[in-house]
């Protein structure tokens, strides 16, 4: 059993995790992000055009809507690999503009916090805390692959490898 679901395990020993997200949901990733808000765009313009007994009022409002649903889509970022290892983690995210690879040391890490979410949009997520206050995505594993024993499975890796308290918000 894959504790790390939709990540493809590239090392796991017991001072070293690498999981990198599968190319199936990267591809997903890459067309619900990128793809998608150009097509939601293309559709509201065309649908725009048949609108011709609409108000002016709602047409302004629902093209405002529009734009805020297709940048924040297209700004979102996410995990690809995440690197767990000598004292730090490396978290690479897909972002617009190409890879950001972003390393916290372990000193600055609080610690890391799940939450297990069912139904729609749900799934299991992780985040790490650091003691600035921010909060960093760390891994998202969809509902149909989540479950209560694999959660204290991924706590009980996190835990070994990086000291740090894992606890549920």
């Amino acid at each position: 059993m894959n504790t790390f679901a939709q990540y493809h395990v590239i090392e796991h020993t017991p001072a070293k995790l690498v999981v990198r997200m599968s190319r199936g949901q990267q591809r997903l990733h890459f067309f619900a992000f990128r793809v998608m808000p150009w097509i939601m765009l293309t559709a509201f313009i065309t649908s725009l055009s048949f609108a011709q007994q609409m108000p002016m009022g709602l047409i302004y409002g629902l093209s405002l809507l529009a734009l805020l649903a297709m940048t924040l889509l297209l700004l979102k970022q996410y995990v690809t690999i995440l690197t767990i290892a000598e004292k730090n983690f490396t978290i690479t995210f897909k972002t617009l503009t190409g890879t950001r690879v972003v390393t916290i040391p372990f000193q600055d890490a609080g610690f890391i916090s799940y939450r297990m979410r069912r139904g729609k949009g749900g799934g299991l997520f992780y985040y790490l805390h650091t003691v600035q206050d921010k909060r960093i995505h760390l891994l998202k594993i969809p509902v149909f692959w989540m479950s209560r024993e694999k959660a204290h499975a991924i706590n009980s890796v996190l835990e070994k490898l990086t000291g740090l308290q894992v606890k549920e918000a």
